[in-house]
């Protein structure tokens, strides 16, 4: 649960998403919240995981998870920066970037101290339409996700602004 969009990097999950036109604008939004939680839920393999999620705001979301899991008991997701661009009718990029703080009770090896662990991601998304059919129409996106290292990590002035590990998934999307 280090990167939440991907609870379990690698794995290969089907969920639900949801999308809606704003009428007011006539702009696509995404359902944040409804679609977290079921990403969360089927890459865990928990359809029960998330117990409660909300945002406080459109930069921050709390996602509660079940009691004695390993994945820790609370997620706290604060947006630092987003970007989007829509090049053409048929593809659409954006970008998030990420502090992920995961909280959960003390383990073992620390008795007393609860655990609190920071993560730095970013997410870069390429949406592709590849049906212009309105009834089966369809789109495929990559995901690729950098995760960067804390100021307070050793490698940190090796490292800096370079990503240490780069993940990316492949979804398509269906109606």
């Amino acid at each position: 649960m280090s990167i939440a969009q991907f609870a379990d990097v690698g794995s290969e999950v089907s969920y639900e998403r949801k999308y809606a036109r704003d009428s007011s604008d006539s702009v696509v939004r995404e359902d944040r919240a409804f679609n977290l939680n079921a990403t969360i839920c089927a890459h865990l393999r928990d359809p029960s995981a998330v117990t409660k999620l909300s945002f406080s705001d459109k930069n921050r979301a709390t996602i509660e998870l079940k009691k004695g899991g390993r994945n820790g008991e609370r997620l706290e997701l604060f947006t630092n920066s987003r970007k989007s661009q829509n090049v053409d009718e048929s593809l659409f990029l954006c970008s998030e970037s990420i502090r992920q703080v995961t909280l959960g009770s003390p383990t073992f090896s620390n008795p007393t101290i609860p655990r609190i662990v920071i993560g730095e991601y970013q997410h870069f998304w390429t949406y592709t339409r590849t049906s212009d059919d309105d009834e089966a129409s369809a789109v495929s996106a990559n995901v690729l996700t950098a995760a960067y290292v804390e100021p307070q990590d050793p490698m940190f002035q090796d490292t800096f602004n370079d990503p240490v590990i780069v993940y990316s998934h492949n979804l398509i999307f269906t109606r």
